[in-house]
């Protein structure tokens, strides 16, 4: 008895909430930190649907990083400049033979006929991040609405631990951290997911900062 008291009493001060013990945390390195399975069936459906969302977004990242760069190695600028100074050198390259209409909500680049191949490849690589950008938000829009979904339901979980590991009470510390690990990761996803749809958008207007006018 006085075991298994302890052991809620440590549970309890540990992941009680997401934003609680676990808020003074810092991370020591740069990775992201990946959600774990607790090896629990209870548990791991929500965390593992949630492994899935934080993987959509590591995706996306890459998509777009991906894209930026061939943005950059397309038209020669340097790889780590940043893309509205990668379209203000297209736009010079271009002299004024380029024009922005929207598809729907997001802008595409047009050329006149008789185009230097270095300009169409340019232009061809920024619609490219376009479309990148435009299946970022679109896949965001509906991570962010699961996420939320995931978070309530996460939240319940350390109240459950001691009943699901009363037959091994000496798991508790252990699927404490990794569950307390978890709901912290959970509750940033939002935030990653706004910055990423942020990043997205930013590439929209900078296109039509620069062809719009």
């Amino acid at each position: 008895m006085f075991r298994r008291t302890l052991a809620i009493a440590f549970l309890a001060a540990a992941v009680a909430l997401p934003g609680a013990a676990l808020a003074g945390k810092k991370e020591t390195t740069t990775t992201t930190p990946e959600i774990q399975m607790t090896g629990l069936a209870e548990l791991d459906g929500v965390l593992g649907q949630a492994k899935t969302i934080q993987d959509k977004i590591k995706t996306q990242t890459t998509t777009l990083t991906t894209a930026r760069t061939n943005v950059n190695t397309a038209l020669g600028v340097a790889t780590d400049a940043p893309f509205a100074t990668a379209v203000d050198d297209l736009k010079t390259k271009a002299s004024g033979k380029i024009s922005v209409a929207m598809e729907g909500t997001m802008p595409k680049l047009k050329a006149a006929d008789g185009m230097p191949d270095n300009v169409q490849s340019g232009l061809d690589a920024v619609n490219g991040l376009i479309d990148a950008g435009g299946s970022t938000i679109e896949t965001c829009a509906g991570l962010a609405k699961d996420i939320q979904g995931l978070i309530s339901q996460a939240q319940a979980f350390p109240a459950q631990l001691p009943g699901l590991l009363k037959a091994n009470p000496l798991d508790i510390p252990k699927k404490t951290k990794i569950l307390g690990d978890d709901i912290k990761i959970m509750g940033d996803t939002p935030k990653m997911i706004d910055a990423l749809v942020k990043e997205a958008e930013g590439v929209f207007n900078d296109v039509k900062a620069a062809f719009a006018g």
